[in-house]
């Protein structure tokens, strides 16, 4: 079950990057269209989707993990309040 949850949270993962990527790249494009007329300089917007999803790839299972785990004063019983 704990596999299904990781490739879940990789596929989520994947896509929110890219949908991310694609929005914030837009914002930027059009934000410094408005203030610079053009975007030449700004030729790196076209991999940001991409970079986007590689990071939502990798950190999406990652934080599926490790909320997984359970914390050390569940188990033991330390720390518990009045």
């Amino acid at each position: 079950m704990q596999v299904l949850r990781v490739l879940g949270a990789a596929l989520f993962g994947v896509l929110g990057g890219f949908v991310l990527g694609i929005v914030v790249s837009e914002a930027i494009a059009i934000s410094a269209v408005m203030m610079f007329g053009g975007i030449e300089s700004l030729r790196a917007l076209k991999f940001l989707p991409g970079v986007l999803a590689v990071i939502g790839f990798i950190g999406a299972p990652l934080l599926v993990m490790r909320a997984r785990k359970p914390e050390a004063s569940r188990v033991s019983g330390e720390n518990r309040g009045p």
